[in-house]
């Protein structure tokens, strides 16, 4: 599995903190010793039968995310570039989010879009 194809832990809290749950394929599984992997989210695994387990967190995938992005109705819409190992999430405007793993970057761009940043 490419984790690059899904949501750090970071972005995932990002996700849950503003409010958004999305529903998805992959779910990130926390266990008590701080180490996480991702789980199809069918996998039948909570803190009630696995006491190892302490937080599970969507891991929404790239599509999943692009999924949740508002229509554009002007002549800019979404912009998406790779530079320098960076992926660049914006509307047209100065303020972007650029993350090493693109759907983080993704993530950014929905949370502010959502926040009413355009």
């Amino acid at each position: 599995m490419n984790k690059l194809n899904y949501a750090t832990l970071e972005a995932s809290k990002r996700l849950i903190d503003a409010g958004m749950a999305i529903m998805t394929d992959v779910v990130r599984i926390v266990f008590v010793d701080g180490s996480d992997k991702l789980f199809p989210s069918h996998f039948p695994i909570n803190s009630a039968n696995h006491p190892e387990v302490d937080t599970i967190y969507p891991a929404p995938s790239m599509a999943e995310v692009w999924r949740e992005l508002p229509d554009i109705h002007n002549e800019y819409g979404i912009t998406m570039m790779k530079y320098l190992g960076d992926t660049w999430c914006k509307y047209y405007d100065p303020h972007g989010f650029a993350s090493t793993n693109p759907t983080d970057a993704l993530i950014g761009l929905l949370i502010w879009v959502r926040n009413g940043g355009v």
